[in-house]
């Protein structure tokens, strides 16, 4: 018998084992596979039942200590070396999902699978093969370039030579932040940086640790009375210790750094669609050598 045929039968037979004494259920087991990548690529969605327990196969060796889920709906039945056994404990609505993390052992990109886990009205996964995408050598290549041109150009004195530092220094201010939205994610603080031409606007975002990682793609900044939109540059999202929190970091260039005043601020993860999140910011003031952009450079 071949390894997916044994799995797919020990899958059964974990599902015969807790359902034995209840009636036959409605759903079909299935066998599928899925594959995950980076953090920006959508999460493959696992559909569990509560009267059914199934079974991830994994193409490499998993942390089972790093495992984040909301154990109050979800059981670990059991943990491998590559291998994990779930068991849904509550019944789903039809558009509820729950997260699951897990970080790999050997360090690959990605270096954690994130998994949605869903229910379906008419079946259930008995066998999951979760693999990682692999990137083609030259994507690897031209991610390595890209990387370390990044890194070259953003030493001190490239900043100074740029003009992105100059004589005036750089502003630094906290930030008021709060949510528009009572099951949103809980502010912990932000704080602006403002210098000729330019500003950035870090939030720390508190949420459940099954939380799956933001994406964010595109940020815009509106004050409250709508006139002079701020559209970011830049939009980068780190998850920071402990890992309920999450930094986000959002750079706009602009000739005029944004007036004192409360603004929304809308976080997109897919370019053009609605926003994912929207907060509100209070902008301290600004002093004025924050505010213009970088003289002209002497020919």
């Amino acid at each position: 018998m071949s390894q997916p045929s044994i799995l797919l039968a020990l899958a059964i037979l974990f599902f015969v084992g807790t359902s034995a004494a209840q009636p036959a259920p409605a759903r079909t087991l299935r066998q599928r596979g899925v594959t995950v990548a980076g953090s920006d690529a959508p999460a493959p969605e696992v559909r569990l039942a509560p009267d059914t327990r199934t079974l991830l196969l994994f193409d490499a060796d998993i942390d089972k200590d790093s495992v984040v889920l909301d154990a109050t709906r979800v059981r670990v039945v059991d943990a491998g070396a590559r291998t994990l056994v779930l068991q849904l404990l509550v019944k789903l609505g039809e558009r509820e999902r729950l997260w699951l993390r897990v970080r790999f052992r050997d360090g690959a990109a990605p270096e954690e699978a994130v998994l949605a886990l869903v229910s379906h009205p008419s079946e259930a996964d008995a066998l999951v093969d979760v693999t990682r995408h692999a990137q083609p050598l030259a994507a690897c290549q031209a991610e390595l370039e890209e990387t370390q041109a990044r890194c070259s150009a953003g030493t001190l004195a490239d900043l100074v030579a740029s003009g992105v530092l100059d004589d005036r220094g750089i502003f630094t201010g906290k930030l008021t932040v709060r949510t528009t939205h009572e099951l949103a994610p809980k502010p912990a603080g932000g704080w602006i940086h403002a210098g000729p031409g330019w500003f950035v606007l870090a939030v720390r975002l508190r949420h459940p640790p099954s939380e799956r990682p933001w994406a964010f793609q595109e940020a815009g900044l509106t004050p409250k009375d709508g006139e002079g939109r701020f559209t970011a540059r830049i939009v980068r999202v780190k998850r920071t210790a402990p890992e309920t929190e999450s930094l986000v970091v959002v750079e706009v260039a602009s000739s005029e750094a944004p007036a004192v005043g409360e603004y929304t601020l809308s976080l997109t993860e897919v370019p053009g669609a609605q926003p994912l999140m929207t907060l509100k910011v209070m902008i301290p003031p600004i002093p004025p050598s924050a505010r213009s952009s970088p003289p002209e450079p002497t020919p």
